[in-house]
């Protein structure tokens, strides 16, 4: 990242820190309004007790207008909420955005094709809202948390990562192997999976070292900042004045809401997010691990959750999502790229999929490495980018079109459908000096169901020369849509 990006970035996040602190009073209010009934109910009867009874330091007639429905009055808490999400907004952008792209090319195509791909396979939301980090890394196995909607149905916690003074040195290497590598994409990594970070003891250490060697100070996300409220007060503290731009707190139940209220101020939480994923609460869940075992399991439950749909935007507004019965977010967008487990030692390559039996979690391991010490750690990156992430389909794969994707021919080329009402154009290569004008792609796609090798008889299958069948297949291997094998062993 240049010194002037860096700027940049940070000039964003304190603008985003500014505006919550200015409008700490509407954000605590929001907060309450998602995610506790009671307080929604007890505005309507009597918005003045109800603010002083949840410390709210807001006007009633504000309160009145929000609820009477008056779009003429721009009040205080709409005025905070949208300034608050317009930061955040534009703060997301560049983040995550194109400066964000990864310095490797290889890396950086791969990624490029999986976000693709997942705009299809996932629908807008998930691919609009996504991170789509270039790294995790786990300080833990398994999670004390025990969230009810965990999406990765994170196990019992069983131990934690070394913190020793060369387990130390050794994450900064490993840091520093990923900073050479990732680049600017290594700003959108983060210290977590299945695991809780305050878990680990040791925690603020790990992320002063991607502090010192990466550039910034990686997000957190946690629901235990009640079991330590001093150590979660002071990781606020030291998080916001390094930069840090998302601290996301997780509340599990009305109880624990009033707890976080109880125990911290408008102020002191001014910075943080706090998400209120309460039963009761509007907050809509990804359909994997735990949420989708009860949602499964439990139609009166299932027949809740769908409602809530009715109650965000994204969803009602899109028109991609109408008239479809799919639940509209069923992916774990969180990571696309490497995974760390610094407990069991591996490297592992992880891409969102939709939920199924299959990936029951949201998320599919192309293949993981073991890793001894920083020099394999960087042998095991460079063998998972080797193994997937070519810049062109091989000459001697066998490709096939992804399961789900639905097709439809076009004069000129071919159209796919996503599972969504979304769907990409390709057109064949007018100026291909082989077969000017042939539609090659609209001739491919029965044959691309099959799985035929390039190498052997695939351009002989369709009457088209190996020229422009590569050309074709490259058109579609950047869409992200083939999977790909090699004597036998499945890529993408």
């Amino acid at each position: 990242m240049t010194s002037s990006a860096t700027a940049t970035i940070q000039d964003r996040v304190r603008l985003l820190h500014a505006t919550m602190h200015t409008f700490a009073a509407a954000k605590r209010f929001n907060e309450r309004w998602l995610g506790d009934p009671a307080f929604r109910l007890a505005l309507v009867r009597d918005p003045e007790a109800a603010l002083a009874r949840s410390e709210i330091a807001l006007d009633p007639h504000d309160v009145r207008a929000m609820l009477s429905g008056d779009g003429t009055q721009a009040t205080s808490i709409s005025r905070g909420i949208f300034a608050i999400t317009a930061a955040k907004s534009m703060l997301m952008k560049e983040w995550y955005g194109p400066e964000a792209t990864a310095r490797d090319p290889r890396f950086a195509a791969w990624r490029s094709r999986q976000a693709k791909r997942m705009r299809l396979e996932l629908g807008p939301f998930p691919a609009n809202s996504s991170i789509r980090g270039a790294w995790n890394a786990a300080l833990s196995a398994g999670c004390s948390g025990g969230c009810w909607f965990c999406n990765l149905a994170a196990p019992a916690l069983t131990s934690i990562a070394p913190a020793d003074p060369d387990a130390l040195e050794e994450w900064r290497g490993i840091v520093r192997v990923m900073a050479e590598r990732f680049g600017p994409a290594i700003r959108t990594g983060f210290l977590d999976g299945a695991t809780d970070p305050f878990d680990h003891p040791e925690y603020e250490a790990f992320c002063r070292i991607v502090q010192e060697e990466a550039g910034f100070y990686p997000p957190t996300a946690t629901a235990l900042a009640l079991r330590d409220p001093e150590r979660s007060r002071r990781f606020f503290v030291e998080a916001r004045e390094a930069g840090c731009w998302s601290i996301r707190l997780t509340v599990r139940t009305t109880a624990e809401l009033d707890a976080l209220h109880q125990r911290f101020t408008a102020g002191e939480l001014s910075h943080v997010q706090v998400n209120v994923m309460s039963p009761d609460a509007t907050f809509v869940y990804a359909l994997t691990g735990r949420f989708r075992d009860r949602y499964l399991a439990d139609p009166d439950f299932a027949a809740r959750e769908r409602r809530k749909l009715a109650l965000a935007p994204w969803y009602t507004a899109d028109p991609s999502y109408r008239g479809d019965d799919d639940y509209p977010y069923d992916g774990n967008t969180a990571v696309v790229g490497f995974s760390i487990d610094l407990v069991g030692r591996t490297l592992a390559l992880v891409v969102p999929r939709a939920s199924s039996d299959t990936f029951p979690l949201g998320i599919e391991t192309l293949e993981s490495l073991p890793f001894d010490d920083v020099d394999d750690f960087g042998t095991a990156m460079a063998t998972l980018i080797d193994r997937w992430m070519p810049t062109r389909m091989p000459l001697d794969a066998a490709p096939r079109l992804l399961d789900w994707l639905r097709t439809e021919p076009l004069p000129n080329g071919i159209r796919l459908h996503g599972r969504f009402a979304q769907y990409v154009d390709l057109f064949d290569d007018p100026c291909d000096p082989c077969d000017p004008g042939d539609p090659v792609l609209g001739r491919l796609e029965p044959v691309l169901r099959e799985g035929i090798s390039l190498a052997s008889n695939l351009p002989a299958r369709i009457g088209a020369s190996p020229s422009s069948v590569h050309t074709a297949l490259d058109r579609l291997f950047d869409s992200g849509v083939l999977d790909w094998s090699v004597e036998g062993t499945r890529h993408e």
